[in-house]
Parts: C-alpha cells; sequence; structure tokens
C-alpha cells in the first residue's frame, strides 16, 4: 500500500472535478481500510487526506498542482536502513543546513548496492513514500526491468522503494526513467 503518489493524486483530482462530485465526502476504500477522502475548498482547490497526511491540489486551466510538502532525508523517516560501518551517512553542508533549519543533519547520499558486479549508488528521499534516485550518465542504458525490482525490494527498503534513474542534462533539466 503506498502512503503517497504524486501522479496517482493529480488522477483522483481530474476524476472528482471531472465527474463534478460535490461537497459530499467522498471515500475509497482499499481492502478493509478506509484511506483517502476528499474534502472541497472551492471549485478549483481540493484536500486530500492521504497516509501521509492531507495534501493540498489546485486547478490552474488543465493543469493539476499538487503541494507535495518538503522532502524527508532523515533514513529512519524514509524509511530506509543504512547501518552499516562501510558507509556512513553524510551530513548536509552548514550553509545548507542554515537555509533551512527543518533539514536533519543526515541523509543517504551515493549509498552503494551491488546486484551481479554491478554497483549502483543511491541517494535516498521521502516525497511521502520512499524514493532511489541514481545518477547515470546516460538513463538509455538503465536496464530498469532487472535491476528496479531488485532496488525496489531491496533489504535496505522495508516498506520498498520507487527506484528513479535520472541523467543530468543541464542546471534546469534531468531525463528520468
Amino acid at each position: 500500500e503506498v502512503e503517497m503518489c504524486g501522479n496517482g493524486i493529480r488522477c483522483l483530482a481530474k476524476y472528482i472535478w471531472d465527474k463534478e462530485i460535490g461537497n459530499e465526502k467522498l471515500e475509497i476504500r482499499n481492502k478493509e481500510k478506509r484511506f483517502n477522502k476528499r474534502r472541497r475548498f472551492s471549485p478549483n482547490s481540493l484536500a486530500i487526506e492521504t497516509l501521509t497526511g492531507i495534501i493540498y491540489l489546485k486547478k490552474s486551466g488543465s493543469l493539476i498542482k499538487v503541494d507535495m510538502g518538503e522532502p524527508v532525508f532523515e533514513p529512519e523517516k524514509i524509511p530506509v536502513r543504512v547501518k552499516s560501518s562501510k558507509f556512513k551517512v553524510q551530513s548536509f553542508n552548514s550553509e545548507l543546513e542554515n537555509q533551512n533549519s527543518k533539514l536533519n543533519s543526515s541523509l543517504v547520499k551515493n549509498f552503494p548496492i551491488s546486484f551481479d558486479r554491478k554497483i549502483f549508488k543511491i541517494t535516498c528521499v521521502s516525497m511521502g513514500n520512499p524514493h532511489a534516485v541514481i545518477v547515470m550518465k546516460d538513463v538509455e542504458s538503465a536496464a530498469l526491468s532487472l535491476y528496479g525490482p531488485l532496488i525496489e525490494n531491496h533489504r535496505l527498503f522495508p516498506k520498498k522503494t520507487n527506484v528513479e534513474f535520472i541523467q543530468i542534462l543541464n542546471r534546469k533539466n534531468i531525463k528520468m526513467r
């Protein structure tokens, strides 16, 4: 069960707006648990309760904007298990800490995991659910169907993880698979 999905919540909001569902409660059930309810604040904004809290959405023309909140870097909150003597969780530099005092002093950056002699360096973040980000020179060469599920289900991630292979194109653009 996923705590939060940015694209999924946009689809739910589009459905609510397209079907012109009014101010009444909309309950969505997953197995035996209720996990989402919708409240309308205005014709162009919604608040949707998820497993990670209330997510706010706004309709802007044909686009749907979602406030995903701040990224979470603390390993225990992502969650990711990195209790390894071979690797130390890296600290933010003091300049970054001064810019945002809410940031914890640790993050998992370039943590090495390997499969069949192939080593990946993952950086971990949560935006409501765990993500493992891998920077590559060429994302087209990533064997997604092979390594994606292996990383997703790795023992480091007690709740599994989303896996993103990214290529930095320039200071403003990345390519992601």
